[in-house]
């Protein structure tokens, strides 16, 4: 027997799917501009990556929240957001653990003296396998072809 939906329920998922889709069509964004960026191999684009590394997991997390329909703040502390992504899959946490090493960059793009160190090309190789790795995991867990068509 199908299951059988109130308008209000009807708005509700599709609204849902709308955002969820939004999360991850900006992170797809940023996972396109930190590879190409990355490609360059040039050192001025490393603190550009970084930060499109930390856009591409904050914006897959939250669309995973989203997803599940758990509310969350405006933050950009991956740590933060990991907390209540662990809590609904625990099984996340030892892909996700690598990404907290991502949080200063959502920041640190904008301002000149907000790092401590120097960008080196490894830093942005770990960087982006981080981030892929974190992408695959969390976007595998959400029904693309059968429920979000993207």
């Amino acid at each position: 027997m199908p299951t059988r939906f109130s308008l209000k329920e009807k708005r509700s998922t599709l609204a849902n799917k709308k955002a969820v889709q939004a999360w991850f069509e900006k992170a797809n964004e940023d996972l396109f501009a930190a590879k190409w960026l990355h490609d360059s191999k040039n050192p001025k684009a490393f603190l550009p990556t970084a930060f499109h590394c930390q856009q591409v997991v904050e914006k897959a997390l939250k669309g995973f929240l989203t997803f599940h329909g758990k509310k969350f703040e405006k933050t950009h502390d991956i740590q933060e957001i990991l907390g209540f992504v662990i809590g609904i899959d625990p099984t996340l946490e030892a892909f996700l653990k690598p990404t907290v090493e991502l949080t200063p960059y959502a920041v640190a793009f904008r301002y000149p003296d907000a790092l401590k160190k120097d960008l080196t090309f490894d830093d942005i190789e770990r960087f982006i396998a981080i981030m892929e790795k974190a992408y695959k995991e969390i976007s595998s867990r959400i029904p693309f072809d059968s429920l979000f068509g993207i």
